[in-house]
Protein backbone atom coordinates (compact mmCIF):
# COMPACT_ATOMS: atom_id res chain seq x y z
CA UNK A 1 0.00 0.00 0.00
CA UNK A 2 1.14 4.02 -0.69
CA UNK A 3 1.84 5.79 2.23
CA UNK A 4 0.89 9.44 0.78
CA UNK A 5 -1.47 11.93 2.74
CA UNK A 6 -4.57 10.93 0.23
CA UNK A 7 -8.17 11.43 0.67
CA UNK A 8 -9.81 8.07 0.94
CA UNK A 9 -11.23 8.11 -2.72
CA UNK A 10 -8.01 8.57 -4.33
CA UNK A 11 -6.69 5.79 -2.38
CA UNK A 12 -8.99 3.88 -3.69
CA UNK A 13 -8.42 5.21 -7.31
CA UNK A 14 -4.94 4.36 -6.58
CA UNK A 15 -5.17 0.82 -5.78
CA UNK A 16 -7.61 0.00 -8.42
CA UNK A 17 -4.78 1.52 -11.42
CA UNK A 18 -1.65 -0.15 -9.68
CA UNK A 19 -0.84 -3.38 -11.14
CA UNK A 20 0.95 -5.80 -9.39
CA UNK A 21 4.76 -6.06 -9.48
CA UNK A 22 4.28 -9.30 -11.06
CA UNK A 23 2.52 -8.39 -14.26
CA UNK A 24 5.89 -6.26 -15.13
CA UNK A 25 7.90 -9.24 -14.83
CA UNK A 26 5.60 -10.98 -16.93
CA UNK A 27 5.75 -8.04 -20.10
CA UNK A 28 9.31 -8.08 -19.49
CA UNK A 29 9.80 -12.46 -19.98
CA UNK A 30 7.87 -12.40 -22.98
CA UNK A 31 9.61 -9.23 -24.47
CA UNK A 32 12.62 -11.64 -24.29
CA UNK A 33 14.16 -10.29 -20.79
CA UNK A 34 15.13 -13.89 -18.60
CA UNK A 35 15.91 -13.93 -14.80
CA UNK A 36 13.76 -10.86 -14.32
CA UNK A 37 12.79 -9.41 -10.20
CA UNK A 38 11.29 -7.26 -8.38
CA UNK A 39 13.13 -4.92 -5.34
CA UNK A 40 10.52 -2.64 -3.81
CA UNK A 41 12.47 0.65 -2.02
CA UNK A 42 10.99 3.06 -0.30
CA UNK A 43 11.88 6.80 -1.03
CA UNK A 44 10.65 9.21 2.18
CA UNK A 45 9.55 12.56 0.94
CA UNK A 46 9.01 15.27 3.56
CA UNK A 47 7.14 18.57 2.48
CA UNK A 48 5.03 21.02 3.75
CA UNK A 49 1.25 20.27 3.61
CA UNK A 50 0.22 22.97 1.91
CA UNK A 51 2.77 22.27 -1.42
CA UNK A 52 1.23 18.48 -1.32
CA UNK A 53 -2.32 20.47 -1.53
CA UNK A 54 -0.85 22.37 -4.59
CA UNK A 55 0.39 19.55 -6.25
CA UNK A 56 -2.93 17.09 -6.03
CA UNK A 57 -5.20 20.41 -6.48
CA UNK A 58 -2.66 20.49 -10.44
CA UNK A 59 -3.77 16.99 -10.42
CA UNK A 60 0.24 15.99 -10.77
CA UNK A 61 -0.80 12.33 -11.06
CA UNK A 62 -3.62 10.59 -13.23
CA UNK A 63 -5.21 9.34 -10.43
CA UNK A 64 -6.21 12.66 -9.44
CA UNK A 65 -7.49 13.02 -13.15
CA UNK A 66 -10.70 14.59 -14.23
CA UNK A 67 -11.97 10.79 -14.89
CA UNK A 68 -11.74 10.32 -11.26
CA UNK A 69 -12.60 13.56 -10.09
CA UNK A 70 -14.53 16.75 -10.37
CA UNK A 71 -13.18 20.01 -9.69
CA UNK A 72 -15.38 20.02 -6.55
CA UNK A 73 -14.57 16.37 -5.31
CA UNK A 74 -11.26 17.34 -5.74
CA UNK A 75 -11.70 20.04 -3.41
CA UNK A 76 -13.25 18.22 -0.80
CA UNK A 77 -10.81 15.81 -0.87
CA UNK A 78 -8.58 18.51 -0.16
CA UNK A 79 -10.62 19.65 2.56
CA UNK A 80 -10.31 15.72 3.84
CA UNK A 81 -6.88 15.82 3.52
CA UNK A 82 -6.08 18.97 5.35
CA UNK A 83 -8.53 17.08 8.68
CA UNK A 84 -6.71 13.87 8.00
CA UNK A 85 -3.12 15.26 7.79
CA UNK A 86 -3.04 18.67 10.20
Amino acid sequence: DIDYPFMDKAREVWRANQDAASVYVAAMEKGGFVDCNVAVHGFPVEMPLEAWIDMVRDRMWSTFSEVHFSNAELESGLEEIRTKYP
